[in-house]
C-alpha cells in the first residue's frame, strides 16, 4: 500500500505501485480475448474426435442431422462468446475511462497544492 503525506506545501507518494496504463489496459483485455474467448472458440471447433466417433458408427440421415445440429451449436455458443467479449470490453472501457478521471483530478488537486 502506497504512504501518502499531505500537508500545506507538499504531496508525495511513496513506494507507489497503482496507477492506470491504457497500453496495460489494452494488453489486458486482448490477453482476455485471446486466453478466454478464442481459446473456447478453438476448443468447440475442434470437433474431429467427436466426428471420428460418428463417423465409426454413425450413418445415414441421422448422422447428417447430429451434425448440422452439432455445427449449429456450436455457432450459437461462439455468438454468446462474441456478445460476451463485446459486453465485457465495454464494461472495461467505462472501468478504465473512471480510473483515468479519477487520475487526472488527483493530479489537479495535487497541482493546487503546490
Amino acid at each position: 500500500m502506497p504512504s501518502f503525506t499531505l500537508d500545506n506545501a507538499n504531496m508525495t507518494i511513496d513506494n507507489a505501485t497503482y496507477g492506470v496504463s491504457q497500453s496495460g489496459m489494452k494488453d489486458y483485455i486482448e490477453a482476455l480475448n485471446t486466453s478466454l474467448i478464442s481459446g473456447t472458440k478453438n476448443i468447440l471447433e475442434d470437433v474431429r474426435d467427436i466426428q471420428a466417433a460418428i463417423d465409426a458408427g454413425w450413418n445415414g440421415p441421422a448422422k447428417a442431422s447430429f451434425l448440422k445440429a452439432l455445427a449449429a451449436s456450436i455457432q450459437k455458443v461462439e455468438e454468446a462468446l462474441d456478445a460476451e467479449e463485446k459486453d465485457l470490453r465495454k464494461k472495461l472501457d467505462i472501468l478504465q475511462s473512471n480510473y483515468l478521471s479519477a487520475e487526472e483530478m488527483l493530479s489537479r488537486q495535487i497541482d493546487e497544492q503546490r
